[in-house]
């Protein structure tokens, strides 16, 4: 029983350790596994589970994924067995599992590996036997960990100097967090310390008490992060002076402090806390050399705090020449500037109290136009600090000195202060940018070279292209044509079909030479140019991009309306953020962009456009375009089952209309996918579901209104001209 690779990941998808043994997984398998975890649809990644033909398999321990991959059919028992022995030799070994110490280690657990896995297959890992072949000495965390102090606010009139009696406690936080576009936190954790700088005479024992609902190991108590009524840390270690004789019972620190400044305990949290700033970017490229991008900034912490030194950081396109930088209210305390050195700019803000909102408007001048320029913009990086706040909301209950360790005449100071900064601070992925091809948004995943194949093609009489807007029924028509041109006369398939189009459409646009790539990645584009005639080729590129064809070409429409509901519908199941209907002050809803107006945000352009370039297409080509109604084809299916058998000039038996209308069905199709990567396509299957958002509250926000709905009708009438709009009118009310 083999595995491909094991890797161990920090909790942001950080690799500290990676091992690949078979080479038949991709390298980026890290970067799946992570995004598939951190947005599981449905609560928690299971242990084991499947993507690609690669199956993953993990344990996580003390906030660290340790992870095996395989292409075979393996015991999932067997595997988490041996990882979770994988574990306990590293911690062995090492003494503790960390981060930090895995990565102090690398080298040893490298050699730890060689001899746990060989190839793959799991050889030892009995302690006492490892230890006669492994002899790389094992390099200690230390307890302590001393850091500079930075600039703090003094609680009171005025800093004491060191020649008093005085006692410092310092709650030094670092904030790490990762954001998606709409503000959504998609990884974050604290790491702080308590630090304490003593100049007391005599040097007497001290008491640090912390809150008392303080919960040290999150897994097993609740979700990660804090609420208002507890205080849950990861995990925690002090100095060695430190005694925990009361720690456990009432969250008391008793120690003597040594000579200095020294930190008491170090303490990491993961999850979602309140981040004390929100960053929303918009981007738009309002020519093919220029690009404006505006960056709002507003805080969200109490009124009592501010920041200071903010600085924000965004590198621009490698062929940027210029920009310009336009900064909104209160212009005086903020300073932003292009550095060409660097290809960043930087923007900082002296002062941020927590009622503020700053906005920086930025023009980007290209030297050429670039197709993927928007893509080479961000992330976003903030640097802050704010005294005498933390974001983990762990507090000192009291500093003092006991009173049997202390003459009862002894006077001293004490002085609390709390500081939290950014260590690290990202905004992946500013805006999803559109992909351009003459002027049209073709999405990501749109492949030139692959088009330019697919139009080059030598087309036979028999081709077959259906064309249908997105989810206005593409699924649904390619697996009627696939049974039209595939069952004989008595319904059945004459051989056992392994060609790519079996499994159901391809766009050719989207394929590649090779095996791999989104969202195909088990095939290739040789496989859908060079299917078996009859060929089928589906996709959902405008009328104006396709190839000279000489079959015939079926398309299908449906209401606009039902279109863009289920197209939000999957939006938000695909994405790791809610997809609102309606636009909010940081996010452009779904209702926005599916509208004419906003055909940048639509892939191949509005629906309405899509469906004028499709009218202009059908009379340049009188004969050879048959278009069909979602609507229809749910109504009376056999009527336009035999309209398009007779448009292809295929025979149509009683056994197979039977066939087919048993296979086609909403149904049929929904269990043969339903543990299939297309399973996200089958939501309802229905008509007139639009009139089930109208005005209502739902998880994603409020849904469209009577009059926003009502501008749906007003778009189509400007299509009252064309034929192949007057059968959507119908169903529109």
């Amino acid at each position: 029983m083999s595995i491909a690779q094991f890797f161990a990941l920090s909790s942001r998808g950080d690799a500290i350790l990676s091992k690949d043994f078979r080479g038949d997984v991709a390298a980026d398998s890290t970067e799946t596994f992570i995004r598939k975890v951190k947005f599981w649809a449905t609560g928690d990644a299971p242990p084991a589970f499947h993507v690609d033909g690669v199956n993953y398999l993990y344990v996580k321990k003390n906030g660290l994924y340790f992870v095996a991959t395989t292409r075979f059919n393996v015991s999932p028992s067997t595997i988490l067995e041996l990882l979770k022995r994988i574990c306990c030799v590293f911690k062995d070994f090492c003494g503790e599992l960390s981060e930090e110490t895995l990565r102090k280690n690398f080298v040893l657990c490298y050699e730890l590996l060689d001899e746990t896995l060989d190839f793959g297959f799991a050889q030892d890992t009995n302690i006492l036997s490892l230890k006669a072949f492994v002899h790389e000495e094992v390099v200690r965390t230390p307890k302590i960990s001393i850091v500079s102090k930075p600039g703090l606010i003094y609680v009171g009139t005025a800093p004491p100097t060191t020649t008093e009696n005085v006692i410092f406690c310092d709650v030094l936080e670092h904030l790490n967090v990762t954001l998606s576009p709409s503000g959504k936190m998609l990884n974050a954790f604290i790491e702080g310390e308590i630090q304490v700088d003593s100049y007391l005479k005599g040097n007497p024992e001290l008491r640090v008490a912390l809150n008392e609902d303080l919960v040290i190991g999150a897994s097993n108590h609740r979700p990660l992060g804090n609420t208002c009524d507890q205080v849950v840390l990861d995990d925690c270690n002090f100095h060695e002076c430190v005694q925990l004789d009361e720690f456990d019972r009432d969250r008391v620190l008793t120690f003597t402090p040594p000579d200095g400044e020294f930190t008491v305990m170090n303490y990491r949290l993961t999850g979602d806390f309140r981040s004390p700033f929100k960053i929303f970017p918009f981007v738009e490229e309002t020519s093919p050399t220029k690009i404006e991008m505006v960056i709002m900034v507003w805080a969200d912490m109490p009124d009592t705090n501010y920041g200071t030194n903010v600085i924000l950081r965004f590198p621009v396109p490698q062929s940027t020449i210029a920009v310009s930088c336009e900064l909104g209210n209160n212009g005086t305390s903020q300073l932003a500037e292009f550095r060409k050195s660097e290809n960043e700019v930087r923007w900082a803000i002296k002062r941020f109290d927590s009622t503020d909102e700053f906005t920086l408007r930025t023009k980007i001048t290209l030297k050429e136009s670039n197709l993927h320029a928007r893509r080479e913009i961000g992330p976003i990086s903030m640097n802050f600090e704010i005294p005498m706040y933390n974001a983990s909301t762990l507090q000192v209950r009291y500093l003092r000195i006991p009173e049997h360790a202390r003459h009862p005449n002894y006077v001293y100071k004490r002085w609390l202060r709390y500081h939290a900064d950014e260590a690290s601070r990202r905004l992946v992925d500013p805006v999803p940018p559109p992909r351009l091809f003459r002027g049209i948004n073709v999405g990501d995943f749109f492949n030139e070279t692959s088009y330019t194949a697919f139009c080059a093609l030598a087309f036979e009489p028999s081709d077959i292209l259906a064309l249908t807007p997105a989810k206005c029924g593409t699924t649904y028509l390619h697996k009627i044509l696939y049974l039209l041109t595939r069952l004989n006369d008595k319904g059945l398939a004459a051989e056992t079909d392994t060609s790519v189009i079996a499994q159901g459409q391809f766009y050719p646009e989207w394929m590649h030479d090779k095996t791999g790539h989104p969202p195909f990645p088990d095939h290739t584009l040789d496989e859908v140019l060079y299917q078996p005639s009859p060929r089928i080729f589906s996709s959902h590129m405008r009328a104006d991009m396709v190839p000279a064809i000489a079959g015939r070409v079926v398309c299908m429409l449906r209401n606009p309306k039902d279109a863009y509901v289920s197209l939000h519908f999957m939006r938000n199941k695909l994405s790791g953020d809610v997809v609102p209907w309606l636009s909010t002050p940081t996010t452009t809803g779904s209702y926005q962009g599916y509208l004419p107006g906003k055909a940048l945000n639509m892939m191949y352009g509005d629906f309405f456009g899509y469906v004028r370039h499709l009218q202009a297409y059908a009379d340049a080509h009188v004969g050879r375009v048959l278009v069909l109604y979602y609507e229809e084809m749910l109504q009376a299916f056999d009527t336009q089952l035999t309209k398009l058998a007779a448009f292809l000039e295929l025979p149509l038996t009683a056994a197979k209309r039977a066939a087919i209308t048993r296979q086609a069905s909403f149904q049929s199709m929904q269990a043969e996918n339903a543990h299939s990567r297309r399973a996200f396509l089958f939501r309802k299957g229905t008509t007139g579901d639009w009139k089930s958002y109208v005005g209502v509250d739902t998880p994603h926000g409020p849904s469209p209104t009577a009059e926003q709905w009502a501008a749906f009708d007003e778009e189509l009438a400007t299509l009252r001209d064309l034929p192949l709009a007057q059968p959507l009118y119908q169903w529109m009310h």
